[in-house]
């Protein structure tokens, strides 16, 4: 499981903006595949930023998700036309 920020055009009004967001990794055909099932995506487009990737066999989801939440507070991404 992946978790980090992804793009998207519309979210609660406003536009092009990132948003938390948690998806699927797995090893596939000797290479790694990501897997979105909320957004549709059986092979994710590159409109995403992964901040942590967890088994969660030994984690839970909440401690999974603290880095990714702390790291938000200081984040500012540019996007270049």
């Amino acid at each position: 499981m992946a978790s980090g920020v992804v793009f998207t055009a519309h979210f609660e009004g406003k536009k092009n903006v990132l948003v938390y967001h948690m998806w699927t990794q797995f090893y596939l055909g000797q290479k790694w595949t990501n897997y979105d099932a909320a957004m549709g995506y059986d092979e994710c487009p590159a409109d995403r930023i992964a901040f942590s990737v967890t088994s969660l066999d030994e984690s839970n989801l909440v401690r999974s998700m603290l880095p990714v939440m702390e790291l938000m507070n200081n984040l500012q991404v540019t996007l270049l036309e």
